[in-house]
């Protein structure tokens, strides 16, 4: 097993082949909630008859949005926390930014899915998935910086 200062970075199972762990179980929750949130936005559409934009439709616009910054964030927390993981990051670390980002996630659609939004929801959603973000990138440049200097 390889070490550094953030944990075991890889391990040589007993038939040899190399596990990096945890970065199957990272994408089961986000891969369901990503078909969800599609699936709400296609009802949406077919609801309100319009094929392309959001035709006026204030139920339209908000799932199109939830939708849309689901698919511009989780990817790059996803591929951080991967990369994190890979470099050696505590694998409790990765699950309990992994909870946040799906809690995070959750928390943003449920506020601005409903109408009046529900400010608090969208804003702590938000804060959790930038705070995941901040994370997973800092423990890659720590892991980084201690590998290119270390003995």
């Amino acid at each position: 097993m390889i070490q550094n200062c953030a944990g075991p970075v890889l391990d040589q199972t007993q038939s040899g082949n190399k596990s990096y762990g945890n970065q199957r179980t990272l994408r089961k929750p986000s891969c369901p909630l990503f078909i969800l949130l599609s699936a709400r936005v296609i009802g949406a559409r077919r609801s309100a008859k319009v094929p392309v934009g959001d035709g006026g439709n204030t139920v339209l616009l908000r799932r199109m949005r939830v939708h849309a910054n689901f698919a511009q964030y989780v990817p790059f927390a996803l591929l951080l926390m991967a990369l994190a993981e890979s470099l050696g990051a505590w694998p409790w670390l990765i699950h309990l930014l992994g909870v946040s980002l799906v809690a995070g996630r959750l928390s943003h659609a449920k506020g601005v899915s409903q109408y009046p939004e529900v400010f608090s929801f969208r804003a702590s959603g938000m804060a959790a998935t930038l705070t995941v973000i901040g994370i997973a990138a800092a423990v890659c440049l720590l892991s980084a910086v201690q590998i290119i200097f270390s003995p």
